[in-house]
C-alpha cells in the first residue's frame, strides 16, 4: 500500500461516522484490502459511504480490528455476523477473543 492509502479516512455506516485507518481496515477485511490495493476510486477518497452497512454491526468489527476483541450481545450478534460476511472479515480463522455480554 502506498503512503496515501494508509492514511485515515472517514467512513459513513448507516447514520454514524467513523474515522478509521485504511491499513487497519485492510488488515482484517478482504473487502477493504481489495478496495485499497487496487486503483479504485475509493482507494484515494477521503470519505467512504457504506450506508447500507448497519453501524451496530460495523462498530464492534471496527473495535475488533483495532483491539482484537469482539464484543457480542443479543442485540448486535445478527448485524455483526451479517456485516462481517459482507465485508469479508474472517472472525473464525483468527485467534479472536469474543466476549458475549
Amino acid at each position: 500500500m502506498s503512503t496515501l492509502q494508509s492514511l485515515s479516512v472517514f467512513l459513513f455506516a448507516f447514520l454514524r461516522n467513523f474515522q478509521v485507518h485504511r491499513v487497519v481496515l485492510a488488515s482484517c477485511s478482504d473487502y477493504f484490502r481489495a478496495m485499497f490495493s487496487h486503483d479504485m476510486l475509493e482507494s484515494k477518497a477521503s470519505q467512504l459511504d457504506l450506508s447500507a452497512v448497519p453501524s451496530q454491526g460495523f462498530e464492534p468489527l471496527l473495535d475488533f480490528a483495532y483491539s482484537g476483541k469482539l464484543k457480542l450481545n443479543l442485540l448486535n450478534i445478527g448485524d455483526v455476523l451479517a456485516t462481517s460476511s459482507f465485508l469479508q472479515v474472517s472472525l473464525f480463522n483468527q485467534n479472536v477473543q469474543m466476549t458475549f455480554v
